[in-house]
Order: C-alpha cells, then structure tokens, then sequence
C-alpha cells in the first residue's frame, strides 16, 4: 500500500507602479494505491484527488477538482503472453471554465520467444465534455512485431520490426454548432517577445515558431526561473482569413514532467492589426500530451486575424521549457448542421536495420524506414501518405589515434492531399589522437530539401576543433566553423564564421575557473533578408567554482552578450548547501541579474530552494522566489509544501 499527500500553498505578488494585483493558490494533493498479488496475478486499485484553489484579487475566485480512479490486473504466466488490462476513470470540474469526464481502457498481450517479440493491444477513450456538450469516443489497436538476433559469430547483426496502428474517432456535437476541432488554420507569420503589458504590444517577427518543425534545439523557454524561464512571453500568429480558430498547439523540444503542469497557466488575445489586443480569456484550459510534447490549449472561437497566447505561470523551481512550434486549428466548416463527425487513421510501419564487420576495424550499416499513413475525415482523405527513409553509414578505425565515420541519408515522403518532399543529407567526422593529450576532430555536413520537385533549401558546414590537456590542472578547447544556409524558397542566403575557445584552470584544489568566448560573424544576402534578424552574436563568459566538500558548492557567473535579442552584462551567484552530514537539509541560493542595452532594460532573479526530509518517506519542501525587473511586474512566490508516503 501507498499513501502519499502534497500540500502546497502559494503566495503571487505582481506590481506595476501604484497597480497591484496579488493570487493566493493551495494545492491539496492526496493519493492511495492498494497493490494485492497472488502468484502470477497482480491487481492495483488507485485513487488521487486534487483540489487546486486560486484567490486572485482582483479577479474570480476558483476550485479546480480532480478525481481519478485505477483499477488493473497483470497477469505474467510462463510460457505464455503476459497480458495487461486496466480501465482509468478521471473527472476535472471547476467553477469557470472546465467539467469533463474522461475514461480510458486498455487490454495488451506481448510475448518474447528468442530473438521474436510482439505487443497487441487496444485502447479506448471517452471524453465526455459537458461545458461544451461535446463527445468523443477514440479506438486505437496496434501491433507490433519485432525480430533480432546475431550471426556468424555476433559480426553480422540484423533486426525487424513491422508496425501497424489503426485509430478510429467519433465526436458528436449539438445540432448545428459548428466546435469540431478540425482543418489546421494556414499561419502567415510567427511574432513572440516578452511583453508583462499585452494589451498594447508590437511584437518582433520569429519564424521558427510557426515553420512547423517542433524538434527545434532553440525555442523559447517559459520553464522556471532558475532555469532562465521568464513570464510574460507573447506567443503570436498572423493569418490571411477569419475561420474561426478554437485551439492551438505549443510544442515543446522536451516533455514536460505531468506533477509541474499544475503550475502552467496561459491567457487568450485577439487583436485587428497586431498592436492593440483584447483579453479573450485570463486562464484558457489546456492538456499536455506527453506522447506529442505538446500543450493542447482549447480557446473560445476567435476570428481576428491575429492571435497570442502569453504564459502568466510556471513553476519557479521548474527546469526548462522551451516552446518550439505554435499551430492552430479552426472548425469544420464542410457540415456545420451535422452532430457527428467520423475521422479513421491507419499507420502502417517496416523498420530494418543491419550492422555488418567486415574486418576488425571496419563497421558497415544500413537502416531501412517504410510507412504507409492514412487519414480520412467523413470518407474524405486528407493524408495520403508514403515515405521510404533509409542510409547507409561505415565506421572505420585503422589505429588507435585515427577513427573516421561518415553517412548517407535520404528521406522520401509522397502525399497526394499535401505535397511530395525529398530530404539528403551528408555527413562525415574525422577524428585524430595524435597524443594522449591532444584531441583533433574535424566534422562535415551537408544537407538539401526539395518540395513538390523544386528545391527550396540547403545548408553545408565545415567544423574543426581541438582539445588539450596543457597541465595536469589546465585543459583548453578552441573550434571553427563555417555554415551555409541557402533559404532559396525565400532567397536569402547566410553565412556564419563561427570561433569559439575556451580554457579551464583548477586554481586550487577547491577552486576552478572556466573562461570562454564565442564569436559568430555572419553575412545575410537575398531579397529575403530583412525579414530575418541580426544574426551576429558575441559571448563572454567567466564562471568560477568554489566547491570546499561535497556539502558545498558555490559559483560565480559573469556573461558578456551582445545579440540581436539585446547586449549586456548577466551576473549570477549561486550557492548548493547541505548543512549536514546525513543529507537531511538541502538549501539552494541563486541571485541573477539579466541586462540588456535594448531599452536599457534589466531584470534580477532571487530563489531560495530547501528540502527537509523528515525521514525516507516524508520530506517539507519550501521555496521562495522573487522576479523583480527594472519596468513592469513584481512577482513574488512562496510556496510551502509537505509529501509523505506510507
């Protein structure tokens, strides 16, 4: 048996000159789970509810509830597939915006016999969304067969795998509405700045935010403050037409743990002319799928060309959480009289890959991707697709101060209802190890893209580097690089010279500091180019670590920066205690102070983290932390929780 209870309370300042608006929150988290195994059977009952209040002034009050209940069986014969079935019944009500039922089910079979494996099962879902008095009833089954195994003693190594997924869904909505989340909105442009005054706001253009790709390294990060998250991000699009938009998705380039998301919180704008905007809701209510890395935010039906989301909380102890893609959906506009809406996917999957050594320093490689996806929407298609994605790769090492490697890749995607892309890319690294000390590498790369048989994009780089170890306490790394990337869709090309070096020196046997530089000089060509900024950059950086025992830590940071996104001077220090020995007592300080000569802006950061475990299965949490920028809102946040287990 588990038990298991958090309670956290929250107190949120937020000041602007003589304004002041301030939001208390509790959070009263209880669970249990009762576990009974008999041989080869096991049967799980959970329970959690959740209570979340939140006691804005000035503002509406509201309890947000949360109930879900867990019942499973196991069974793990032997000989003979292990077979998983369980159904999830959960309930989320509260007094403004939300009151749904969801329940889940799930049956699967999977079973190992050498190097064969597969996994059957089928899923159900039901939403039964009774503010809007929408349903929908989901069916996914799946299959997946899987073969691996060694030959010829272990030199030739291969594996399949086939795949097949089949999803059916049906939603039903009153007669004659029209709140089908359906066709994707086309996005003509992607906006995003940090604005704590969104009702009058010009925001700067940023194309990666809407040019469909959510695995993005870069993003924009509304995580927590200690991980350099800030509030007050405006996330916007442009579009040609006035279909009415009823959810957006935010990507994000990692998931996000599921206990954080209680934390997130974003408000709904619209405007004419992207300038001046009006509030559409304070707290639009969202879902994170885990599966996608996506926020899904249901928004009431908006029909101004323009629109932003700006997120108003996060979690101050929360890591990053860089938002990489932003899409947005409108209604069905085909059948707006008809209350049900039939949509059918089938995925249809061969993954192959073989591993073959041809000598002892040669590795030889092939990888083999097929898919077959269909989607059709009220016997209508609106995917038709075929892809082929394979390459080829070898590894070879004739010493053991040279290795070399290089790769081939080519993607194929055909769609009839969308359009055809073609995808290479070329790939090799030299690595060289001419001392026990000296590292040199030397990394090549080229890619290219053609859509619908017109090549649109290409990109090659060249990087060399070099790391040393010069002393027993002082090692250095320098690197080059030069980039091209040719945007010929929107003729402009750009080049990057990129230098960076850094040096790292064990001062003392408590102390080492780190010093590094990176300078990027680029050239922007092409009609295009005004519509991309600066991408001229320089960083500095100082960091000095002082770590005396294991119990203590402290660090000093100084960066330089001067980037088209502002320039200044960011400072922090940070401190790691543990006050004792047994580790009952951790504490965190961090103090942080972010320029910028854009506006002549600066903003600081304090937090203070600490943990008391009571014992293995109870532990007090409490946090503080203070956002205090030069213009804008104040935000101060207290939180105090307790967890235990039993």
């Amino acid at each position: 048996m588990r038990a298991s209870e958090r309670l956290i309370g929250t107190d949120l300042d937020l000041r602007t000159g003589d304004l002041r608006q301030s939001e208390r929150r509790l959070l009263h988290q209880p669970s249990l789970d009762i576990v009974l195994a008999a041989g080869l059977l096991e049967w799980t009952q959970g329970y959690e509810y959740q209570l979340q209040s939140s006691r804005p002034s000035p503002g509406a009050d509201n309890d947000l509830e949360r109930t879900e209940v867990l019942q499973r069986i196991d069974w793990t014969p032997v000989e003979l597939p292990a077979v998983t079935a369980w159904i999830d019944h959960q309930t989320t009500r509260d007094d403004l915006f939300v009151d749904r039922d969801d329940t889940l089910s799930l049956v699967q079979a999977e079973e190992t016999r050498g190097p064969f494996s597969y996994v059957i099962s089928q899923r159900d879902e039901f939403i039964d969304d009774h503010r809007a008095d929408v349903q929908e009833d989901r069916v996914d089954r799946t299959f997946r067969a899987t073969y691996r195994d060694d030959h010829f003693d272990q030199r030739l190594t291969t594996s399949l795998s086939v795949f097949q997924e089949t999803r059916h869904t049906v939603t039903e909505v009153p007669i004659g509405a029209a709140t089908v989340p359906a066709d994707e909105i086309p996005i003509l442009g992607g906006f995003a700045a940090i604005d704590t005054s969104p009702e009058i706001s010009n925001l700067p253009p940023l194309p990666s935010l809407v040019d469909g790709d959510d695995t993005t390294s870069t993003g924009v990060n509304i995580g927590g403050f200690v991980s350099g998250g800030e509030l007050g991000w405006n996330l916007a699009a442009s579009r040609a037409d006035d279909a009415p938009i009823e959810l957006a998705l935010l990507s994000t380039v990692d998931p996000v743990d599921d206990f954080l998301l209680d934390q997130f919180s974003f408000s709904a704008w619209a405007s004419e002319d992207g300038t001046f905007w009006t509030l559409v809701t304070g707290d639009v209510p969202f879902t994170y799928e885990q599966a996608f890395r996506r926020f899904r935010v249901q928004l009431p039906m908006v029909t101004a060309p323009f629109v932003k989301l700006v997120n108003t909380a996060s979690p101050p102890a929360g890591p990053a959480v860089f938002v990489s893609d932003l899409r947005l959906f409108g209604t069905s506009s085909a059948s707006p009289s008809s209350e049900r809406t039939a949509t059918r996917e089938l995925t249809r999957s061969l993954t192959g890959n073989v591993s073959f050594r041809a000598a002892d320093d040669l590795v030889l490689g092939y990888d083999l991707f097929v898919q077959r996806a269909e989607r059709e929407r009220d016997d209508v298609s609106t995917r038709d697709e075929d892809r082929v994605d394979n390459g080829l790769s070898a590894l070879w090492t004739p010493s053991e101060i040279v290795d070399v490697s290089l790769r081939a890749n080519d993607r194929r995607t055909q769609d009839a209802t969308r359009l055809d892309e073609t995808f290479r890319s070329y790939n090799g690294l030299l690595g060289i190890r001419p001392l026990d000390a000296l590292d040199l590498a030397l990394n090549w790369t080229s890619t290219w893209r053609e859509r619908d048989g017109l090549r649109d994009f290409e990109t090659s780089a060249l990087r060399e580097s070099a790391g040393a170890q010069l002393l027993e306490t002082l090692e250095a790394e320098v690197a080059f690089e030069q980039s091209t990337q040719k945007d010929i869709a929107n003729d402009r090309i750009v080049t990057r010279d990129i230098v960076s070096a850094s040096t790292t020196a064990n001062v003392t046997r408590d102390v080492d500091l780190t010093l590094s530089a990176r300078d990027v000089s680029a050239t922007v060509e092409g009609s295009g180019a005004a519509d991309i900024p600066d991408p001229d950059e320089r960083i500095t950086e100082a960091l000095l670590v002082y770590q005396p025992s294991s119990q203590l830590t402290a660090e000093v940071d100084f960066e330089w920066r001067d980037t088209f996104a502002g320039s200044g001077l960011d400072r922090r220090v940070r401190l790691d205690w543990i006050p004792f020995p047994e580790g009952s007592l951790d504490v965190q300080l961090d103090a942080q102070r972010l320029s910028s000569e854009l506006g002549a802006t600066s903003v600081d950061r304090y937090q203070m983290l600490t943990r008391w475990t009571m014992n293995p299965s109870v532990f007090v949490e409490f946090n503080w932390a203070r956002l205090v920028p030069d213009t804008g809102d104040r935000s101060t946040t207290t939180s105090l929780a307790l967890n235990g287990r039993f």
